[in-house]
């Protein structure tokens, strides 16, 4: 008997009811929505893409069809903020300490950079200069540093910068050019070395 203050309910037969079940979303609804969201997420990551590709492609054609200014050994060529001028060169076989390897020799390059910009500007001739052959080959510059080195760095408005840097190419190389190329924009100066 139940104590005194409590209602009395009728007992089930078979245990109280089941209590109730609220029922959500199937897990194939919940599918199709992650399939949905992810499907935008591809199609906004492939916009942007295309976007950037877009704006990227437009550069890298205005730098593909920059100007070339030839010039001869002793006469300036004008670049982007520079005004390059190869006063002489000649091969070289290095020092006691920097031998070009075998079959190879080093050409020793004097330059002078001048910044014809209002601002400073800077320069590196590891990243910028090159030896190049007619039938495509490109040289960067070696190990090899002879003095006066070529000082990288920044050239102040009005100012000119000289010294030498050398390449390592082989020893029957044939003719060749060095080639200025700016990173960004500006026309390339290539300088006949003959």
């Amino acid at each position: 008997m139940p104590p005194e203050g409590f209602p009395q309910y009728p007992q089930f037969p078979y245990g109280p009811p089941p209590a109730p079940t609220r029922r959500g979303p199937g897990g194939k609804g919940i599918l199709i929505a992650l399939g949905v969201v992810v499907l935008v997420i591809i199609m906004l990551f492939a916009l942007i893409v295309g976007l950037f590709s877009f704006g990227l492609h437009t550069v890298v054609r205005e730098i593909a069809h920059r100007n070339v200014v030839k010039v001869a050994v002793g006469q300036p060529g004008k670049s982007d903020y520079f005004t390059i001028t190869v006063n002489n060169w000649n091969p070289s076989a290095g020092d006691e300490l920097n031998k070009p390897g075998a079959d190879n020799k080093f050409i020793v390059v004097n330059v002078s950079v001048k910044n014809h910009d209002t601002v400073t500007r800077s320069i590196s001739t590891m990243a910028q200069m090159t030896i190049r052959t007619p039938n495509g080959y490109e040289y960067s510059e070696g190990s090899y540093y002879p003095e006066p080195r070529f000082p990288d760095g920044d050239i102040l408005p009005g100012q000119t910068a000289s010294g030498t840097m050398a390449f390592e190419v082989p020893a029957n190389i044939g003719s060749m050019s060095l080639y200025y190329e700016p990173v960004l924009l500006g026309d390339i100066v290539e300088v006949t070395l003959k």
